[in-house]
């Protein structure tokens, strides 16, 4: 299988992950949904010391105890997300079950997103500035702070910002105002600077990933080609063995057909050519002697002993 490597195509991440198999597809969906649960841990106790106090603060500063309801809501919500994660890391076969541990992150997400995204509510009747810009600054830094733990994720990116920080901009304006009309302008910006950089971290991380599963394959098929040339080698000696010992039988009896020859022509005009092939026979049965040393070297029978030797008496043979 072929397929573009990330950083030199240049593509988002939506198309990174059409281009790649359905195992790689399912692969790269497991390590995002992983990456959700691993970052969620420290996300989850900075939302639970927030929304203590925030709550805490509004219901000492206004008396309203009406926010005590949604202090519940948001810790009902906190502690069923971290029940969640927690099953989710004792689950040894979580990796088979996948699917299922996606969804019920994104649900937790979404619960949770709508429930801080309905802070607006309780505060907004105020009509104090104060926790107007208290409630705008937990709520725009419960966006940011919480990107870190979705950005792995896209869908998981929107789940999180749109219901958390859309309906604010518009109970803002439903309360007019000049003061209430700015705040709206700017958090919806601050909404879209969150969705661009959010989408930006997971189009890096999404390459990255891709990156590593390139890596991976190459590795896994550069050990079966090496796997592949060691069975080669071997069969490749055990065919030299083989070769060079089923020869020897033929070149054997070659000798002696050779020596009869040269006994029955000795003393004659044609005893010299008798000699030369006695000659070259010898040097075909000392090359099949070399092939067979050769193949017990490359299978290990034997260990070689290097030693010092006169190259003349090789070249002199030649």
């Amino acid at each position: 299988m072929s397929y573009r490597i990330a950083q030199d195509a240049g593509l988002t991440a939506p198309e990174l992950i059409s281009e790649t198999t359905s195992q790689q597809r399912n692969d790269l969906v497991l390590a995002q949904v992983h990456a959700l649960y691993n970052s969620s841990w420290f996300t989850a106790l900075g939302a639970i010391v927030t929304a203590m106090t925030f709550w805490g603060a509004y219901l000492v500063y206004t008396g309203d105890r009406s926010v005590l309801i949604w202090a519940a809501m948001v810790h009902g919500t906190q502690a069923l997300r971290l029940f969640n994660g927690w099953t989710y890391q004792k689950d040894e076969r979580a990796w088979q079950r996948m699917e299922v541990w996606r969804r019920r992150f994104m649900g937790g997400l979404l619960v949770s997103a709508l429930v801080w995204g309905s802070v607006p509510w309780f505060v907004l009747p105020t009509q104090d500035l104060a926790m107007v810009c208290l409630m705008m600054l937990v709520m725009l830094g419960m966006g940011s702070a919480a990107i870190g733990a979705v950005v792995a994720y896209r869908p998981a990116i929107w789940t999180w910002l749109i219901p958390l920080l859309l309906p604010l901009p518009g109970l803002l304006l439903w309360h007019q105002g000049p003061l209430h009309n700015a705040l709206a302008i700017f958090s919806v910006a601050y909404l879209g600077v969150n969705l661009v950089f959010a989408f930006g971290q997971n189009e890096l991380l999404v390459k990255a990933l891709k990156a590593q599963f390139d890596n991976a394959e190459l590795v896994a098929q550069l050990r079966h080609q090496m796997t592949l040339a060691a069975q080669a080698d071997k069969e490749k000696s055990r065919f030299v063995a083989s070769a060079s010992h089923d020869l020897r039988q033929p070149m054997h009896a070659l000798g002696l057909f050779a020596s009869a020859l040269e006994k029955r022509l000795a003393g004659t005009s044609e005893a010299p050519l008798v000699g030369n092939l006695n000659r070259c026979i010898e040097s075909l049965d000392r090359s099949f002697n070399a092939m067979l040393d050769i193949s017990k070297l490359d299978a290990g029978v034997v260990e070689p002993q290097l030693q010092s030797f006169p190259i003349r008496d090789v070249f002199r043979r030649l």
